[in-house]
């Protein structure tokens, strides 16, 4: 009898690129690339693009000259997440609310050039350059998981909630971010004996949250740094969060990485 194969899938949590947690970022490429897995999944949010928000719109936030120099960082650390996997495994990346923003401002300030070619995010950040598969809408990157940003629904303050009212829509397991919450839940409906199991995973995320402003002045929220992996065997699929350290460092099958 042949064993099944298990290939394993990292799923990247929201990043918020330029107020990201280098160390847990730094960490988790190098776990990339030491444990070389079959696949790279982001759960978007990996720029945050606070200057094109309504939150800043009329204010002075609406005119910081930082959005070339965020959208470069956010390209550089998607690279060097393309660079620890290899050239040739899929990296699937999902829309999101704060990727959004480009193109709605754009609608809303400057409709004349929204049909400009190369203004659009995904060109900006050179994900086709880079190999990464963009998906606009929920897709499926495992049998029977939906990779989702998770604000295609209602929001949860219960970690893992948000993503198990997805798994309940759809009728899919989930995997999704946008809370930076971490939580996994299972819901398994059947009868006479006969189950059949889904799951719902919430990320969590990789910022520091102390570069952000809107945080203060507590400076901290009910978020937890880290992300996601997902073992597939044939079309059996495992869901593992991992949780990170305050300094970006994690274990995983008895290793620390950091």
């Amino acid at each position: 009898m042949t064993t099944p194969t298990t290939k394993r899938i990292v799923v990247i949590s929201d990043l918020q690129i330029p107020y990201h947690h280098p160390a847990a970022v730094g960490a988790l490429i190098g776990f990339v690339k030491r444990i070389k897995p079959d696949a790279l999944a982001c759960v978007g949010d990996e720029a945050d693009l606070p200057m094109v928000s309504r939150w800043e719109d009329g204010y002075r936030g609406e005119y910081s000259p930082a959005i070339q120099s965020d959208l470069d960082t956010t390209r550089s650390v998607l690279a060097a997440f393309r660079n620890a996997l290899g050239a040739d495994k899929p990296f699937h990346l999902v829309r999101s609310n704060h990727t959004d923003r480009l193109e709605r401002y754009i609608e809303r300030k400057a409709p004349a050039i929204a049909a400009l070619r190369g203004i659009k995010y995904q060109d900006l950040v050179g994900l086709k350059d880079l190999g990464i598969t963009w998906h606009e809408k929920m897709a499926e990157i495992a049998p029977g998981v939906l990779l989702a940003h998770g604000d295609e629904g209602s929001i949860s303050q219960v970690a893992g909630m948000t993503g198990a009212k997805l798994m309940d829509a759809t009728g899919k397991s989930v995997v999704c971010g946008h809370t930076h919450r971490q939580g996994l839940v299972w819901s398994s409906k059947g009868f006479n004996g006969r189950l059949e199991s889904r799951f719902a995973l919430e990320v969590g995320h990789l910022m520091d949250m102390g570069k952000a402003a809107y945080l203060r002045p507590r400076g901290t929220a009910n978020w937890q740094l880290g992300f996601g992996i997902l073992e597939v065997t044939g079309k059996h699929v495992t869901p593992y969060a991992i949780p990170m350290r305050p300094d970006g460092s994690f274990t995983w099958a008895g290793k620390i990485f950091s």
